[in-house]
């Protein structure tokens, strides 16, 4: 088959263009025809134009498709096909609604792939940087067994979910941040510009500097004449720091410290398994086997030695055993996890007990964030105050210095 360009206009006369793969241009034109479309135009596509948007991994180049456009897709999608549009029909209703230019472009290629008689999870696996591996697999289950639309809500509700846990965890995050940039600011200010200044006042007044005042003008100079060597260093250390992270060992090495941070390394631990628990009940409640749930959702981990212990996991099952049995011998999974995957599998409600599982530690992370909100702040602030307090000291204690002669020089 050949990939043709066309031009026409729908029943409003609005003028649409697109590729399309094709036996031949009467052949496309029949179909075109059939859906009402009054074409103007077809060509072969020529690879010169192709190349003008190149792919990576089905997706153009530069093109972002945010969070809040993909869940909104996906309940515009769901609630339409349960009103009893065709899937055709419904996609042709989004991809008019669509205003990213990305994301359009991906799903005119969806529409024009199912059109041309591929399935919906077939059509939408050519752009794997947009629809991954669990969504696709989903709506092939969907597909199956006829249940697409509530396939479909089931993995909006999921998203929703995931992308409220994160805002969450983010919005906690970023106080603390802000409070760190700008206390490095107003520091470094003070002592690359402020000291400096004082010093020379007090040197040329003949006041002798106490340790502190001596130890900031130290740390000054040090600043200002190596600067551009400590900025390298910072630069090449992050390079290292980076290069090390995308190693095996290197990768597990840091995943394993971010499990182990105090204070962070609980949360980070929850936030991880609450992901893991609602995207493997999600897709065993879709009719997904077991295995096949356990492999993908093992994924959204993003920790390796969590999907380490989640492998183990799945290759246990594979032989008989029980998920909840494999997963007590690794200490990386807490018991209440265990218990609640034993409870479910002896009652035949895993899925249930799994998404129950994922809204337990949703509740908990939002408790622990605002413990640590209310923590931070305050910590942070003393830190600052006693950092801000010390600079003023070692400015202050020679001016002190300065009065006292003034004064015995009066007398």
């Amino acid at each position: 088959m050949a990939l043709y360009k066309y031009t026409a206009r729908d029943a409003s006369g609005k003028r649409m263009t697109g590729t399309q793969e094709s036996p031949d241009p009467d052949a496309l034109l029949d179909r075109l025809s059939a859906r009402g479309y009054i074409v103007t135009k077809i060509e072969p596509a020529s690879a010169s134009a192709s190349s003008k948007k190149p792919f990576l991994g089905g997706f153009s180049i530069g093109g972002k498709v945010k969070e809040e456009q993909f869940i909104f897709f996906n309940i515009q999608l769901s609630n339409m096909i349960e009103a009893g549009l065709t899937l055709l029909t419904a996609l042709e209703n989004i991809i008019s609604q669509v205003k990213n230019k990305k994301f359009k472009e991906v799903l005119r290629g969806v529409a024009n792939s199912i059109e041309g008689g591929k399935s919906f999870s077939e059509s939408a696996s050519q752009y794997p940087k947009v629809f991954n591996e669990l969504f696709t697999t989903l709506v092939m289950v969907g597909e199956t067994s006829g249940t697409l639309e509530i396939i479909l809500n089931r993995y909006a509700k999921l998203l929703e979910d995931q992308y409220e846990l994160n805002k969450k965890v983010k919005s906690a995050m970023t106080y603390p941040i802000i409070l760190i940039i700008v206390s490095i600011g107003i520091v470094g200010l003070m002592v690359t510009m402020v000291v400096p200044n004082f010093v020379k006042i007090f040197v040329k007044s003949g006041v002798p500097l106490p340790w502190p005042t001596r130890f900031l003008y130290g740390v000054s100079q040090i600043v200002r004449k190596y600067w551009l060597m400590i900025a390298i260093i910072c630069i090449l250390l992050f390079i290292m720091v980076s290069f090390i992270k995308k190693t095996p060992w290197g990768k597990r090495w840091f995943n394993m410290m971010s499990l182990r941070l105090p204070l962070f390394g609980s949360l980070n631990q929850k936030v991880i398994l609450s992901r893991w628990a609602r995207t493997l009940g999600t897709l065993i409640g879709g009719g997904v086997p077991i295995m096949q749930a356990l492999i993908i959702s093992k994924k959204v981990a993003q920790n390796a030695v969590i999907e380490a212990g989640l492998e183990k996991a799945s290759q246990a099952v594979e032989k008989g055993a029980r998920l909840g049995d494999t997963l007590k011998e690794d200490k990386v999974f807490p018991v209440e996890v265990v218990q609640m995957i034993n409870v479910g599998e002896e009652s035949g409600t895993l899925d249930k007990m799994l998404l129950k599982m994922a809204d337990f530690y949703d509740k908990l992370i939002g408790y622990q964030v605002k413990r640590l909100s209310e923590m931070i702040e305050p910590t942070f602030l003393i830190f600052v105050g006693s950092l801000v307090g010390f600079i003023m000291l070692s400015m202050l204690l020679p001016i002190f210095d300065m009065l006292k002669a003034v004064q015995m020089g009066g007398a």
